[in-house]
């Protein structure tokens, strides 16, 4: 019994000891500084990025893009109303996932230890890539759109003039046909009248009745 009694003294004298002392094993697990590693992140707000924004700060990887500001606990990443469980949490060139802890490497799930690294990567290249091609086709789309529009301009002023010049041609045709029928109509009133004078031109060298007596007579 006394030896019993002993036994748990020493325990307890012990645990104290290490209690106090701060000798208290972590698991790896879990992060050893609160504040640092499980805490907020002081001095930024919550944010995300397609690609590193800062290197000095803590953050979350998760489905290519980098969130800030958030803490994280316990394997997971409290980030405003969300919570993430499946990304990797990167904190002074450590790596945590799935309530683990890593030693993070360059150009690995995300991790890239300052912008010199991380502009060799291929994920910075295809960005670049990427928006070199969006800038290129939006470039094209602008001249083509610029191309059409001249196009659709020249076809407008080709349409107006061509309507114009129809528009021209049926007045001056209607013009002409009508200076036609009034020639026409001059012409056929004065061929009657002439062929009413020779009519009575005729009637007046045409003999009467008394013309043939007399002449008869004699």
């Amino acid at each position: 019994m006394m030896k019993k009694t002993k036994r748990l003294s020493l325990f307890v004298a012990l645990s104290s000891t290490l209690f106090f002392t701060g000798c208290v094993p972590v698991h790896d697990a879990y992060p050893n500084t609160y504040r640092n590693q499980m805490g907020p992140t002081i001095g930024v707000n919550l944010s995300t990025y397609g690609y590193p924004y800062y290197y000095d700060r803590p953050y979350y990887f998760f489905n290519g893009l980098y969130y800030y500001g958030g803490h994280y606990r316990d394997g997971l990443y409290y980030y405003g109303d969300r919570i993430f469980r499946y990304g990797h949490y990167y904190n002074r060139g450590n790596r945590y996932y799935n309530g683990r802890r890593y030693k993070a490497h360059n150009g690995r799930h995300g991790y890239y230890s300052n912008q010199k690294n991380y502009k060799r990567s291929s994920h910075y290249k295809r960005m670049t890539r990427d928006k070199n091609r969006r800038l290129n086709n939006g470039k094209h789309y602008r001249q083509n759109r610029n191309q059409s529009t001249v196009r659709q301009n020249t076809t407008r002023q080709n349409s107006v003039r061509q309507n114009t010049v129809r528009h021209s041609k049926i007045h001056s045709n209607a013009h002409r046909q009508a200076d036609v029928r009034q020639a026409n109509t001059q012409r056929s009133l004065s061929g009657g009248h002439n062929t009413y004078m020779q009519q009575v031109r005729m009637r007046s060298n045409t003999p009467t009745h008394s013309d043939r007596v007399q002449r008869y007579r004699q």
